[in-house]
């Protein structure tokens, strides 16, 4: 079922300019990736949980550049970052901080890491 879903959520995006996905709807992160287009993550709530204790030497373990980037990359000068989004000020990449509040299921490879080879995605 789930394999069936992605493949009609492959073609239903095929030709987008951009990916809008929620933090319910994961696949979006990754068919824009595949597409080569844009994604934004939207979300009606606050995340309540973490990352599991592991999650950070996982990463690093399976995608030790992707985990150096994330690491690397800026905190957003602004706390309201749906605000500034809002006003088109939106980062080119995601902060470590984002990382642990709500994007890590991103990164979770026992979820993605079948589906990203399927769709022709390294790691």
């Amino acid at each position: 079922a789930e394999a069936k879903l992605r493949t009609e959520l492959a073609c239903a995006c095929a030709g987008a300019a951009g990916i809008v996905f929620s933090l319910f709807a994961l696949e979006g992160h990754v068919l824009a990736e595949a597409l080569g287009v844009p994604a934004l993550a939207v979300s009606p709530y606050l995340i309540p949980y973490g990352p599991p204790a592991d999650f950070e030497s996982r990463l690093a373990g399976a995608r030790p550049l992707l985990h150096a980037a994330l690491r690397a990359s800026p905190t957003p000068a602004t706390p309201e970052p749906a605000a500034a989004a809002c006003r088109g000020e939106l980062a080119d990449r995601l902060s470590w901080a984002e990382v642990e509040h709500w994007a890590w299921p991103l990164y979770d490879e026992a979820r993605w890491a079948g589906w990203r080879a399927g769709l022709g995605l390294g790691c």
